[in-house]
């Protein structure tokens, strides 16, 4: 799904998650949604069970407990994107992979992930 800079977007929009669920949700993309934060990301850790890929570019209202929130709720997240988001000091492979430890796949400084796994 791919809802790259989509304004009209922002938490409230996600909290739908937190009843209906898309278990079958593969890859998201919100890069340069400004208006998320880790209220979103709590909600698709609620509603995406299975998802793989997660492209965050550009929001920098994302912290590292929206990430936490991610980790415990997308056991199979292999590729992330993390660039610009500004309120997380430790974006090293190390530190992704102790949150995402099936993580193969992180941008952090403008490189985009592969996302053809298929």
């Amino acid at each position: 799904l791919d809802l790259c800079g989509s304004r009209e977007i922002t938490d409230k929009s996600f909290e739908v998650l937190n009843t209906q669920k898309l278990p079958h949700l593969r890859r998201l993309n919100l890069g340069w949604c400004l208006n998320l934060s880790d209220p979103a990301c709590v909600a698709i850790a609620n509603g995406c069970p299975s998802l793989r890929y997660l492209y965050l570019l550009g929001n920098r209202q994302v912290s590292l407990d929206g990430l936490t929130a991610l980790s415990r709720g997308t056991p199979l997240l292999c590729g992330l994107d993390i660039c610009g988001l500004c309120l997380v000091e430790d974006r090293s492979m190390p530190a992704m992979k102790a949150l995402f430890p099936v993580l193969t796949l992180l941008a952090k400084l403008g490189q985009a992930p592969n996302y053809d796994d298929d």
